[in-house]
C-alpha cells in the first residue's frame, strides 16, 4: 500500500490501485493537522477501498466544466446588455440584411426595389437619432463581430467535447482544460 498527502487529503492505494481517501478527520470532522496525524488515524483500521475512478465515469464531469467555462466567456460577450435587448438581436439583423439588400439593390440601379419593412429599425433609428442606413451598417458590423466571437467560442468548446469523448485515460481526460 502506497499514500500520498496532498492540501490536506490522505489517499491510499492498495497493490491493485484502488484507493480509499481521507479528506479530514472522519470522526472529528475537521481538517488534519498533519500528514502523521493522518497515518496514526488509519493505522491499524480496517480501510475500503473504492476502485480508482474511470474515464467513462469521470466525462460528465469534465464536459460540465467544460460547458460552464464556455458559458462565462458567453457571457462576456454580451456582458452590459439587458437581455430584452439581447433578445432582439436576431430581429435587427434579420432587419437590417433586409434592408442592405434593398440599399444594394438600388445602388446597383433597381428601379423598382421596395423598402422593407423593418419597425424595429425605424423605432431604433429615430430613438438615436441615426438614418436607418447608417443604424443598418451599425448592426451588421457589430452582428459580424459578435458571430465572428461567439463562432470561435462555440467551436472551441466543440473541439474540447471531441477530446473529451476521445479520451482513453485519465491522464488525457483531465489534461483537457478551456
Amino acid at each position: 500500500m502506497t499514500h500520498s498527502f496532498l492540501n490536506g487529503v490522505l489517499t491510499l492505494t492498495d497493490t491493485n490501485g484502488n484507493i480509499a481517501s481521507y479528506p479530514h478527520h472522519p470522526e472529528q470532522l475537521r481538517p488534519w493537522a498533519s500528514e502523521q496525524e493522518a497515518l496514526d488515524y488509519v493505522a491499524g483500521r480496517q480501510i475500503y477501498f473504492s476502485p480508482p475512478p474511470t474515464v467513462d465515469a469521470q466525462r460528465p464531469q469534465k464536459l460540465t466544466q467544460i460547458n460552464a467555462e464556455f458559458d462565462a466567456a458567453m457571457n462576456q460577450l454580451v456582458a452590459g446588455y439587458p437581455e430584452r435587448e439581447i433578445s432582439s438581436w436576431s430581429q435587427q439583423e434579420k432587419e437590417a440584411t433586409a434592408y442592405q439588400a434593398y440599399l444594394d439593390s438600388v445602388a446597383a440601379g433597381s428601379t423598382t426595389a421596395v423598402a422593407p419593412n423593418t419597425p424595429l429599425l425605424d423605432a431604433l433609428a429615430t430613438a438615436r437619432g441615426f438614418t436607418v442606413d447608417a443604424l443598418t451598417a451599425t448592426i451588421l458590423k457589430k452582428s459580424s463581430a459578435f458571430a465572428s466571437a461567439s463562432g470561435a467560442l462555440i467551436g472551441k468548446r466543440q473541439a474540447l467535447e471531441d477530446a473529451v469523448n476521445a479520451a482513453t485515460t485519465l491522464t488525457e481526460l483531465e489534461a483537457i482544460t478551456w
